[in-house]
């Protein structure tokens, strides 16, 4: 009788403890120059699990902002390393909204900032959503924060618009600086009309104060179909693949 393969619990205390997770890059491409425009940095680790199942385990057992702290911090530090070569440059970095609203994330963002000495405009933080903190999105408390990292010079992106069950709302209601388009519509884009008529609605929505990102592009056909549509930044195997930080420099 077949049965089904257990799969081990994942440790989310030997991670952090015995230092296991790092950051890879993948660039962000300006679609009307060909040119890199920034990078988004992404959770792996050195046990080659799922960075979803990752961040699940941290979730149900209570260590996500430890998680999301760890990354943003590497991320940032490894980046923006001391020879000051991307000065000036973006860096796109997920968070959950939780993390936001915990009591030590300002502090530690703010000694963090001091101790790099880039400016808050270099940052793109991207909102995660999930189902488990799908209520977090409804509090003033979470547009109270958003609206302070703006000022003070962060700047904020959507991330997979089109997945959400209330991305639409979320963009009007949290005003974000970038807007990144599910890999959802960039496959057999070029095939597939409604799809385009849709991305167009966004572009037009998008104007000259906010930029969209289109994200898993893979297709050279569906790339220039992108093109032709102005969607202004790119993102996906095609144009480039996650990379750890030695070989993208």
């Amino acid at each position: 009788m077949w049965e089904r393969k257990r799969v081990d619990p994942i440790n989310i205390e030997s991670l952090l403890d015995h230092d296991l997770i790092e950051q890879y890059y993948q660039p962000i491409i300006d679609l009307s120059t060909n040119d890199l425009y920034s990078h988004e940095s992404l959770m792996r680790n050195k046990r080659h699990l799922n960075p979803a199942g990752v961040f699940r385990a941290a979730i149900e057992n209570n260590r996500l902002y430890e998680i999301d702290a760890l990354c943003i911090s590497k991320s940032i530090r490894s980046y923006f390393a001391l020879d000051g070569t991307r000065d000036g440059q973006t860096l796109f970095i997920n968070i959950f909204p939780s993390s936001i609203l915990n009591r030590l994330f300002v502090p530690f963002l703010e000694n963090l900032m001091d101790q790099m000495q880039i400016l808050p405009s270099c940052i793109v933080f991207e909102l995660n959503e999930t189902k488990e903190e799908e209520e977090i999105w409804e509090t003033t408390a979470l547009k109270q924060m958003v609206s302070m990292l703006r000022k003070k010079g962060f700047r904020i992106a959507m991330d997979d618009v089109g997945d959400g069950t209330a991305n639409l709302r979320k963009i009007v209601e949290f005003v974000p600086d970038f807007i990144k388009m599910s890999r959802y519509f960039s496959t057999h884009l070029s095939t597939t009309e409604r799809k385009q008529r849709i991305l167009k609605l966004f572009v037009d929505y998008c104007g000259k104060e906010t930029r969209m990102v289109l994200e898993g592009i893979e297709n050279p056909d569906d790339l220039a179909c992108a093109r032709n549509l102005g969607i202004a930044l790119g993102q996906g195997y095609l144009l480039g693949e996650p990379e750890a930080l030695q070989i993208i420099r």
